[in-house]
């Protein structure tokens, strides 16, 4: 059968909410909030319905806004999609959606909804707004309710990060694949494609890697004016930290060609858009550079062999992938620097 094509598709500005990391609201610029109208989003619609046609791919929608509900064309958009028998995700807010709500939704083809938690009641109502938390999680029940199934976004920064540490247990394959497909199609240098994702999920194998990885790690490579964070320490940094892998049930590791010039680069692209990807999917992700120290004895050598990695590529870095779990205190944000964009 044909692969689908994802669209998101954002409808509207208008929201509810004024979260502190939105692209909209973030910053005091005076924006005038946007939205499609009737017209453009028709043309929308089977422009989409055309570009698949063409490429033999079934559509998929992820709606979005702002809050998508809140446009004035909302339900009648749903029904144009449900005339065509196209399934949908909604990427909203929770304060709008009742038990009714959710079962027309339903009725339109809904098959998720989207909703952000950024950490425990404290931390994610201040990402927001007052109230947002509990909100949340009562609107989870009206959505299960209707036999939609509800997904939780997790924005990881440095305010909630010690809030979301991996769980033990491993992620879907499901939605796995989906990770990985992001990274495949990552951008790279002249189109190359050059990034191996090795995906290991071998408990054994990973904890003997991380011990390689920490033994080649030292602390002394951090110094009282070189480090790299003293409120969030690596293992650079804080010998107590052993476990370089953070107990993340899936590590992919990134190789590269050795000889490539923008080898890092293409790993970085790839790793971003696996960790966007994973953070749409409530999963939480991070990587960690110098890969190639995992690998850097006898062992490590038989791992590369058994994985069938050529010799003429190395690791870059890895990839940490896990479900986060709500316990641990978030640490204070720390102030944005000044200075930093100069404009000409």
């Amino acid at each position: 059968s044909a692969w689908h094509r994802s669209f998101q598709w954002h409808i509207t500005d208008e929201c509810d909410q004024r979260c502190k990391h939105c692209y909209i609201f973030s910053e005091d610029i005076c924006k005038k909030l946007d939205e499609m109208s009737w017209a453009q989003m028709q043309e929308t619609f089977y422009n989409c319905l055309d570009f698949c046609e063409v490429y033999g791919r079934l559509p998929y929608f992820y709606i979005t806004g702002g809050d998508p509900i809140l446009h004035p064309d909302f339900w009648r958009l749903l029904s144009l999609i449900k005339e065509h028998e196209i399934p949908f995700t909604i990427l909203g807010n929770p304060f709008h959606l009742t038990d009714e709500v959710c079962r027309l939704l339903k009725s339109y083809g809904c098959q998720k909804y989207q909703l952000s938690l950024d950490g425990m009641r404290e931390t994610h109502d201040w990402f927001r707004k007052p109230g947002s938390f509990d909100c949340t999680l009562e609107k989870i029940g009206c959505i299960k309710r209707a036999g939609i199934r509800s997904v939780i976004m997790t924005t990881v920064s440095g305010t909630n990060i010690k809030e979301i540490p991996f769980d033990a247990k491993q992620i879907e394959e499901t939605v796995l694949q989906q990770i990985l497909q992001a990274g495949l199609y990552a951008p790279s240098a002249g189109g190359r494609q050059g990034v191996i994702l090795a995906v290991c999920q071998d408990k054994e194998i990973n904890e003997r890697l991380v011990k390689i990885k920490r033994a080649n790690s030292n602390p002394r490579m951090a110094t009282p004016t070189s480090y790299v964070s003293k409120e969030q320490p690596s293992i650079a940094d804080d010998p107590k930290l052993v476990n370089a892998f953070y107990d993340a049930p899936t590590v992919i590791t990134m190789f590269a060609p050795k000889n490539f010039l923008f080898a890092s680069e293409d790993c970085a692209v790839t790793a971003e858009n696996m960790m966007l990807a994973a953070d749409s999917l409530g999963v939480g992700s991070c990587y960690i550079g110098q890969g190639w120290t995992a690998f850097a004895d006898t062992y490590g050598q038989e791992i590369l062999h058994k994985w069938g990695i050529r010799t003429d590529y190395y690791a870059v870095m890895q990839l940490l992938l896990g479900y986060p779990k709500p316990d641990g205190k978030h640490p204070t944000a720390k102030p944005r620097k000044n200075d930093r964009i100069l404009r000409f």
